[in-house]
């Protein structure tokens, strides 16, 4: 198995760091090792989730934001599926039934007897560390400074977990991060599609303006049903820029992470 890929920069008193692995396997296979960790086997802690898990997890994928002054961000897959309900369906429709039926036989499918969140649609907005606080804010991050020319010190993009929902639409997790001179810029986009239903955005956009003590954080879902977008060809439901333009605003958190003094 090819190892990680790690990248790392450091951005003034900051130190960003992106690991990019395989897969997650469908079980551990060294729990009779005599020096096997469990809390530390990415299989084993994603075991404990009650619900079974997407086709394709990273389970070592991780995007670090970890500043000198000892606090820190991250996004992850696994704190990012703990979200998911595992209680209840978010929705039921024809496709569900169809889901269940292409995955029997799938480790954890089968043994899974209570409804739950089947799309995998997760409100995980990042992991923070404690000394962080979170408050919220009419500030907003100015999108158009972004889209200024700016020379990048730092870019990088991975996916967190993807499925495919049985060939009946899509359920995809992914993480951008870009670095400037300016600040830092991180877009994490959970996107689902379920055919004959609706498309879903929920987007995380957290930006740092450097020399701040604080980041700005926003939350912003998305959606519409498919019959309301009528006329786009299969590809254009597919891609989740070309819609975000077009869907619906659902919920728009604004919150300012304040760093500690």
């Amino acid at each position: 198995m090819a190892k990680p890929v790690t990248k790392k920069c450091e951005v003034g008193p900051w130190k960003v760091s992106t690991i990019q692995g395989a897969i997650l396997k469908s079980e551990c296979d060294g729990t009779d090792k005599p020096d096997h960790n469990a809390e530390k086997c990415a299989e084993c802690c994603f075991a404990k989730l009650q619900y079974p898990l997407p086709e394709m997890v990273f389970g070592g994928n991780c995007l670090r934001l970890a500043h000198e002054a000892s606090f820190a961000l991250e996004f992850n897959a696994l704190d990012a599926l703990n979200l998911v309900d595992d209680k209840k369906e978010w929705m039921h429709v024809p496709v569900a039934d169809a889901w269940q039926k292409e995955r029997q036989g799938v480790a954890g499918v089968d043994k899974c007897s209570n409804p739950y969140d089947w799309t995998y649609s997760t409100p995980y907005r990042g992991t923070l560390t404690d000394n962080i606080t979170v408050t919220q804010t009419e500030e907003r991050i100015d999108l158009q400074k972004l889209r200024e020319r700016e020379q990048i010190l730092f870019f990088d993009e991975m996916l967190l977990f993807e499925d495919e929902l049985g060939d009946n639409g899509a359920a995809q997790l992914e993480v951008k991060i870009r670095c400037m001179p300016s600040g830092f810029f991180v877009l994490m986009r959970f996107f689902l599609r379920v055919d004959g239903g609706l498309v879903r955005l929920h987007d995380t956009r957290l930006y740092h303006a450097a020399g701040n003590d604080y980041a700005i954080r926003e939350y912003l879902v998305k959606e519409k049903k498919i019959s309301d977008l009528p006329g786009l060809e299969a590809h254009e439901l597919r891609d989740p820029d070309f819609l975000s333009s077009r869907l619906g605003q659902v919920e728009l958190v604004c919150e300012r992470l304040q760093f500690p003094a």
